[in-house]
C-alpha cells in the first residue's frame, strides 16, 4: 500500500468525526505534507449557530481525531491556525495540519481506531444500569441525581419546543435534509432517511430530536406538542455530563481546546462500556443555560461547550452515514 492509499485511509476514518447537526461540513485540501482544513458554506448552520461556537467545537474534534490517526499511523503533525475571528471566512482555509508523508505506517492494530469506530449518537433506549464512571476533566460536571436529570428533561424539551416554533430554524433543518438527500449523502447517526419522502422532513426532524417512538405521535399532537409532552427519552441513563467555559473564553483557539476535550469525553465513555449522545438543544438557548447555571451553581459568565447524555445502550449494531469521500475534498 502506498503513502497515497495509506493518506486516505486516514481521511477516511476521519470521516466517523462527529458535528453539530452530524452536518460535516468540513472539506479537505491535499497537497505535500500538509492537510488544509476547509469549512463548506453550504453546510453550516449560522441561525443555529449564529456565534459558529458549535462550529468551532466541531473543527476541534475533526482536528484531534485527524492528529491521532496520524499519531496511529506513525506520524507527527503540527497545526497552524489561519483564522482567528469566530465568524468564519469559508473562502479561506482554516487551518493546516502539517506532516510527513512518507513516514506514514499502517498499524497493526490501534485501541484508539476501534473506539472511533464504535463511537455514535445512540438515540435508542438505555438499559438499568449500575455501571460507574471513572472520569476526571477540569470544568466538568456530571449530573446523575434523579431530580436534577428530571429538571434537565423538561428544560431540554421546552427548548426544543422553542427551537420548534422558530420558522427560520426549521427551515434551516428542514433545508439541510433536502440537501442531504439530494445528494445521496448522510444523515444523523443511526437514522436511515434516504428513503424519507420530502413531505416526510418534519417527521424526521421529530426523530432528530427524539427517537422512532415519539415520531410516530407527531401525526397526532404536532412537532410543539410532541416536544413539550413529557418523554421518557432519559430514563435509566446514567447521567449527563456538561463541559463548562467563561464567556471570555469564546474564540476559535479555545472552542477547538473545546473540542478536543469533548471527543476526548466521549471516547472515554465508549471505552468504559457506554452509549452517548449529545443534547446540544439544552445548551443552545438561555433557558437551559439558567437552570444549569442554577443546578451547577456556577456565575452568570458560565457558558457550556458539550451536553452529554450517557447509559448502557442496547447492543444494537452501529450504523453510520456519511457523505461520499470525494464530497469531502476540496475541489
Amino acid at each position: 500500500m502506498n503513502t497515497n492509499s495509506l493518506l486516505t485511509e486516514v481521511l477516511q476514518l476521519a470521516m466517523h468525526s462527529p458535528s453539530i447537526h452530524n452536518t460535516q461540513m468540513w472539506q479537505f485540501g491535499i497537497s505535500s505534507n500538509q492537510l488544509s482544513i476547509h469549512l463548506n458554506k453550504k453546510y453550516l448552520v449560522p441561525i443555529a449557530d449564529p456565534e459558529y461556537r458549535d462550529t468551532w467545537v466541531s473543527l476541534g474534534i475533526q482536528v484531534d481525531i485527524i492528529q491521532n490517526l496520524f499519531k496511529e499511523y506513525g506520524v507527527t503533525t503540527d497545526i497552524n491556525l489561519l483564522q482567528k475571528n469566530l465568524k468564519v471566512d469559508h473562502s479561506q482555509p482554516v487551518l493546516l495540519i502539517h506532516f510527513d508523508e512518507s513516514k506514514l505506517k499502517k498499524p497493526s492494530q490501534s485501541r484508539y481506531i476501534d473506539l472511533l469506530k464504535k463511537r455514535r449518537s445512540y438515540r435508542g433506549p438505555f438499559k438499568s444500569s449500575s455501571m460507574a464512571l471513572n472520569l476526571d476533566i477540569t470544568n466538568t460536571f456530571i449530573i446523575n441525581d434523579s431530580m436534577d436529570l428530571k429538571s434537565i428533561n423538561k428544560a431540554y424539551h421546552l427548548c426544543a419546543a422553542k427551537q420548534s416554533l422558530n420558522s427560520g430554524y426549521m427551515d434551516e433543518l428542514r433545508q439541510w435534509v433536502k440537501l442531504s438527500k439530494d445528494e445521496q449523502g448522510f444523515g444523523t447517526e443511526g437514522l436511515d432517511y434516504l428513503s424519507l419522502n420530502l413531505n416526510s422532513i418534519d417527521t424526521f426532524l421529530a426523530k432528530l430530536f427524539l427517537n422512532d417512538k415519539w415520531a410516530k405521535r407527531f401525526s397526532r399532537v404536532g412537532m410543539h406538542g410532541l416536544l413539550t409532552d413529557e418523554s421518557k427519552n432519559f430514563k435509566n441513563m446514567s447521567g449527563i455530563i456538561i463541559k463548562v467555559l467563561d464567556k471570555n473564553e469564546l474564540f476559535p483557539s479555545q472552542l477547538i481546546k473545546e473540542g478536543r476535550s469533548y471527543i476526548s469525553i466521549w471516547l472515554s465513555l465508549v471505552e468504559q462500556g457506554f452509549e452517548a449522545c449529545p443534547i446540544s438543544t439544552l445548551i443552545d438557548l438561555p433557558e437551559g443555560h439558567e437552570l444549569l447555571r442554577r443546578l451547577l451553581k456556577l456565575p452568570d459568565n458560565a457558558l457550556f461547550s458539550m451536553a452529554l447524555r450517557f447509559g448502557e445502550g442496547d447492543g444494537s449494531q452501529v450504523r453510520r452515514v456519511r457523505r461520499s469521500f470525494n464530497d469531502w475534498l476540496v475541489s
